[in-house]
């Protein structure tokens, strides 16, 4: 819903820029880390690039929201790199799907689940 800006009937947009930077800030602040705005404009396009960060970005908020959102476990995540991708991948497909997320399943090849699926499942888990 747009806001209504000095009644001459022209609308304010929200500045989505801005927004997509907030995202990720607030991911950063609670320990999910290294997802950049670019790599969220790249996954509303389906662009390939930026899967792994967004697996990265789902196991950091389901491993961080399983442990109270504890600083030492946020420590350990922002230490942990993406080079074991392949179990990054695994436990964020088990724990959405055990959570019910309608945008991917353990099922799912990882290969074929597009960034933009991903995205989703992202914005499904943080709501």
């Amino acid at each position: 819903m747009a806001a209504r800006e000095g009644g001459a009937g022209r609308e304010r947009r929200p500045n989505l820029k801005a927004s997509i930077h907030f995202l990720c800030r607030s991911l950063a602040s609670v320990g999910v880390g290294n997802l950049l705005p670019e790599e969220v404009r790249q996954a509303k396009f389906n662009v390939q690039g930026p899967r792994i960060q967004l697996w990265k970005a789902l196991h950091d908020l389901l491993v961080l929201s399983q442990n109270g959102f504890c600083a030492r476990v946020s420590k350990v995540l922002k230490a942990q790199g993406t080079d074991q991708a392949q179990a990054i991948v695994e436990y964020a497909a088990v724990q959405l799907d055990v959570l019910g997320c309608p945008f991917l399943s353990m099922f799912d090849q990882p290969s074929q689940i597009g960034s933009r699926r991903l995205l989703l499942a992202l914005a499904w888990l943080m709501a």
